[in-house]
């Protein structure tokens, strides 16, 4: 049986099972991997790993941590790097370490005195990085991975665009970065456009899985092939996003509908608005798709506080709008239903009721009838109203 973490991901892990073979052959390969949180950018680099370890790759991982402006400089690469000062055999450390006066800086355990004449600067610690991943390609090949780019402090941004281009070694560089974050962060887009100029580069973007990857998901999970109506049930909620789908699925039986983890996580950005988005959110939520005038009418904004809680809301890759501007919708469906399932009861009675005044309001000044669509529309919000 197939792990459920190679189900739909087949074609990307036999390219990064190339991009290994060419690393081992004595190249500089650089692979980079987008897309959106959940939908497997981890598991397929922790699969590649293993592969790697296979081929005889010393493997080095670091992550970036969402920290603000008081991250640790280098602090991936100090992650990634601080296996080596463990090493038992100390001729075999000393080798592979060098003797820089930026080891004291990197790897405190290993008790080494600074430098006296002063402050190790940051283009020291720099070609110091370079010469260790050098040295240890040298005994063998090298897969290094940073997750999490989108979070990567200034100095670990310069590591990385400075190895792409000045290291010459059998090293493979894999570095993982969520796609929503390229709008918003402006140094990841920076980085990304300069990793990608290089020629040894590689890249791989994770699309969400197709309805029958999703069943054979599903189906790997459980042991047994799942039917149609819970493949129908999933896909329509998690979207093809095989983290959301797993979840989903373990708590089908259960009496909530979002598992708390997963909630949490889809209202993480959401909590990062400003306090006067919640209403329009609510609105949105509860219409599922509504319109700029609409939503002016339900939360009795003026235009201007509209505008800046729909801009929020949408640099946030929380709504996003249709081409022409003039509705707007969540950009995942889950992300609406954990909005919709945070409001209070009576905050959604309301929010319904006053939608449904609107419409009817509406319906009375038009010079046509109302359409089907828009009287079941009509009769939804008035049952979720409880009127």
């Amino acid at each position: 049986m197939s792990s459920p973490v190679l189900v739909g991901r087949e074609r990307e892990r036999e390219h990064l099972r190339r991009v290994l073979e060419r690393a081992a052959g004595g190249e500089m390969v650089l692979v980079t991997v987008g897309g959106d949180p959940g939908i497997g950018k981890t598991r397929l680099v922790l699969d590649m790993a293993g592969t790697a370890a296979g081929l005889g790759f010393r493997v080095l991982t670091g992550g970036c941590l969402d920290v603000g402006e008081g991250t640790l400089p280098f602090g991936p690469i100090v992650e990634a790097l601080r296996p080596l000062e463990t090493e038992a055999d100390e001729q075999w450390r000393s080798q592979v370490l060098g003797r820089s006066p930026a080891l004291a800086m990197l790897f405190p355990g290993l008790a080494l005195v600074p430098d006296a004449h002063g402050a190790t600067g940051e283009g020291q610690v720099i070609e110091m990085v370079r010469g260790i991943l050098d040295r240890l390609a040298a005994r063998q090949p090298v897969l290094l991975v940073i997750e999490d780019a989108h979070w990567a402090d200034t100095s670990t941004r310069h590591v990385l665009l400075y190895l792409v281009r000045n290291l010459r070694a059998p090293v493979c560089l894999v570095v993982t970065y969520r796609l929503e974050e390229l709008q918003e962060r402006y140094p990841l887009r920076l980085l990304l456009s300069e990793l990608h100029r290089s020629s040894r580069c590689e890249r791989i973007i994770l699309d969400p899985l197709t309805r029958s990857e999703l069943g054979e998901l599903l189906g790997t999970i459980l042991g047994h092939p799942a039917a149609g109506a819970t493949i129908n049930e999933i896909m329509d909620r998690a979207e093809g996003n095989p983290f959301y789908a797993e979840e989903l699925l373990a708590a089908r039986d259960s009496a909530t509908r979002l598992p708390g983890e997963l909630r949490g996580l889809l209202l993480a950005r959401v909590e990062q608005l400003p306090r006067d988005a919640r209403p329009v959110l609510g609105a949105v939520a509860a219409g599922t798709r509504l319109s700029h005038e609409l939503l002016a009418a339900v939360t009795a904004y003026d235009e201007e506080r509209l505008s800046e809680c729909l801009l929020a809301a949408v640099q946030h890759h929380v709504l996003v709008a249709d081409a022409d501007g003039a509705s707007y919708g969540f950009r995942h469906a889950l992300v609406r239903e954990a909005v919709y399932d945070d409001m209070l009861p009576g905050e959604r009675h309301r929010m319904h009721a006053r939608l449904a005044t609107i419409l009817v309001d509406r319906a009375q000044t038009a010079t046509a009838a109302p359409s089907a669509a828009e009287l079941s529309q009509l009769a939804f919000h008035w049952y979720r109203a409880r009127d």
